[in-house]
């Protein structure tokens, strides 16, 4: 029945089950992401890494402060972080200049 279906026997059988425990109403296509992962960085290690991104470090140095690998390091300051040192200093003020009149400062050179 399965291969009328076009499903393998793994997948019928998944959503006969489906159907005999939680009815017909569950019946719709599900998440694929795992509930939990259990190699994930825990919190902790991900706030040192922010707070020391914020002081200026960079991840190799994080990296060897905080004893973790650098591409775990590196991953944490992907999600949470922007790349670059740069985004994290404050922007100049743009200085401007006023005059009291318009074209006060406008030369014209005629011959």
């Amino acid at each position: 029945m399965a291969n009328t279906a076009g499903l393998s026997c793994a997948s019928a059988n998944r959503w006969l089950r489906r159907s005999e425990v939680e009815g017909d109403a569950r019946l719709h296509d599900r998440s694929m992401r795992p509930k939990h992962n259990p190699g994930r960085t825990l919190r902790s290690p991900e706030s040192r890494v922010r707070a020391l991104r914020r002081a200026g470090l960079v991840a190799v140095a994080i990296a060897l402060r905080l004893g973790l690998p650098r591409s775990t390091v590196g991953g944490i300051l992907r999600c949470q972080e922007p790349g670059r040192l740069t985004a994290l200093e404050p922007k100049p003020e743009v200085i401007r200049y006023e005059r009291k009149a318009p074209g006060e400062l406008l030369r014209v050179d005629t011959k």
